[in-house]
């Protein structure tokens, strides 16, 4: 009823994605007076040879000390209880016993769970598998990073997590994604050729898709004509489409 009372003064909306597009018809908003201005980021990786894409994958690799050959399983953000990073680290037992020695798990942030994740991690090292944490990263920085990893998880809990921008610069980078069903945006990109959707806190369910994505060879530019859709031009230019159509109103009113 809040809702409806609220969007009752709304004439047009713009809607970020799917699930927003339908909460704003479900209160009340007519879906003719609803225009698209996707969730978006800067693409870090745009105008990018495939060749200058290597050298950014392979020093930051070196940087990090992983060897090229492993499948590096990153994940990107707080390292806090809604986010569910730790789910990452007990997928590794549900992995294939030939996977877990190719597979180095990178962290890339910081928060309240990390020196519990550290001592979570230890274990993992009988089976071959590495875990790393790089701590909290620049935004000038990070793209070299989503360049080094191959798949990106965002396995967050049913807490706030409306949209996911992460997975966004994760297939702007190439990487392949696994997001939880709690994610906003997984009704946009799950049926993508190299993303799974699974559910949230099943880390049985998380290694089958980490298996399932690891067979991929890393392509940079795989996800490249699909993002074309999601950059950060086509929100501006649904915010800028119905500001000339109110300009021209306007106009004719007067």
């Amino acid at each position: 009823m809040a809702y409806r009372v609220l969007y009752s003064f709304v004439k047009k909306g713009f809607y970020i994605g799917e699930l927003n597009r339908r909460h704003l018809i479900r209160h009340g908003i007519a879906p003719q007076h609803l225009i698209r201005a996707p969730y978006s980021a800067p693409d870090r990786f745009q105008n990018m040879s495939e060749t200058q894409f290597r050298q950014i994958r392979a020093d930051c690799r070196n940087t990090l000390g992983i060897e090229l050959d492993k499948i590096v399983v990153a994940f990107f953000g707080k390292l806090i209880s809604k986010k569910n990073p730790d789910l990452l680290l007990r997928s590794v037992a549900f992995l294939p016993e030939d996977l877990r020695g190719k597979v180095t798990l990178l962290f890339v942030g910081s928060g309240a769970m990390e020196a519990e994740m550290k001592e979570q991690a230890r274990p993992l090292q009988k089976w071959g598998t590495r875990t790393i944490f790089a701590g909290f990263i620049n935004q000038s920085s990070i793209r070299d990073y989503y360049a080094a990893a191959d798949i990106v998880v965002l396995p967050s809990r049913r807490e706030g997590e409306t949209w996911g921008l992460v997975v966004n610069e994760a297939l702007q980078a190439g990487c392949a994604a696994v997001i939880s069903d709690a994610v906003g945006c997984a009704v946009e990109f799950g049926q993508w050729e190299r993303v799974r959707v699974v559910p949230q806190g099943n880390a049985e369910v998380l290694a089958r898709a980490l298996e399932e994505l690891a067979v991929f060879p890393r392509k940079f530019d795989w996800a490249r004509e699909g993002m074309n859709s999601y950059a950060t031009e086509r929100a501006a230019e649904g915010l800028a489409e119905e500001i000339r159509l109110l300009t021209s109103q306007t106009r004719v009113g007067s």
